[in-house]
């Protein structure tokens, strides 16, 4: 204790009598380490980011993100700095709620504030970016890595990365097995994805893909959007046979350069009697 009371004196005192700049911080290897910059140059924080990567979500809802980001200081050659240091942050954006989260793995530090767009990737109404939190909460503050990526990198994660790792949705009918039906019915399909997916339909009776009967009217199929971008693509179809039908919905990213590599499905079963 009357070592950390000695250092603290002697920084004061030259934080008074010259330009010097000076700082401590805890260290692996002793209790604290302290620098003393008697040019007047203190040690420079440089972040890197060399983690951009998106995470498989279920619900089209939300996107997940996995950042990590290396922290290095520079100053004269007379000045102890502390030691490079990796962070890796979890982060997500609700695109219903607006809820935009960081995690840090390593600190456990956590962060939120509501936005109206994604602060990542600016996915959301074609207005300002607004956020705001509960004021008085230490937690409600801005996230940090969205300011680490480049304009690339933010597009990447929305066009390409997103896209391939975000779940689509049955969200009608409510119930997606075994839902009783008469034979000739028309039933209509819903699904829920990402704004930056395609939804590819096939039809199966009794576990044979065919081609879906025409309808009485226009087969058409509608894509919606919500204020904060999540997709809803419908499309009706006849149900001419008795048995088990089985309609599927295959999203795929919109851009081609990816289509090949990921798909995946949603299905709803009716039975017609």
């Amino acid at each position: 204790m009357h070592l950390y009371r000695a250092i603290a004196i002697i920084i004061a005192t030259l934080g008074c009598s010259s330009p010097a700049l000076a700082g401590c911080w805890p260290s692996e290897s002793f209790p604290i380490v302290c620098w003393l910059d008697t040019y007047g140059l203190a040690c420079e924080q440089h972040r890197t980011l060399t983690t951009a990567e998106a995470y498989t979500v279920q619900w089209p809802r939300a996107s997940t993100y996995k950042f990590a980001f290396v922290d290095t200081w520079t100053a004269a050659s007379e000045v102890a700095c502390p030691a490079t240091k990796t962070t890796t942050v979890i982060a997500s954006w609700d695109r219903e709620t607006g809820k935009a989260e960081e995690w840090e793995q390593t600190s456990g530090a956590y962060r939120y504030v509501y936005c109206n767009r994604s602060p990542w990737t600016g996915q959301g109404p074609n207005t300002p970016t607004l956020c705001s939190g509960p004021a008085g909460d230490p937690q409600a503050k801005l996230p940090v890595t969205p300011y680490l990526l480049s304009d690339a990198q933010k597009n990447g994660l929305l066009y390409i990365d997103e896209p391939t790792h975000t779940s689509c949705q049955i969200t009608e009918p409510t119930s997606a097995f075994g839902i009783p039906t008469t034979v000739n019915s028309i039933v209509e399909v819903a699904v829920a994805h990402h704004e930056f997916q395609n939804i590819q339909w096939h039809v199966f009776w009794q576990d044979n893909e065919i081609t879906p009967p025409h309808l009485p009217g226009p087969d058409l199929t509608q894509t919606e959007y919500t204020e904060r971008r999540i997709a809803t693509t419908r499309r009706s179809f006849r149900l001419n046979k008795p048995g088990q039908w089985r309609i599927v919905a295959t999203a795929t990213p919109s851009f081609q350069l990816v289509q090949f590599a990921w798909s995946i499905d949603c299905t709803v079963l009716f039975v017609a009697n």
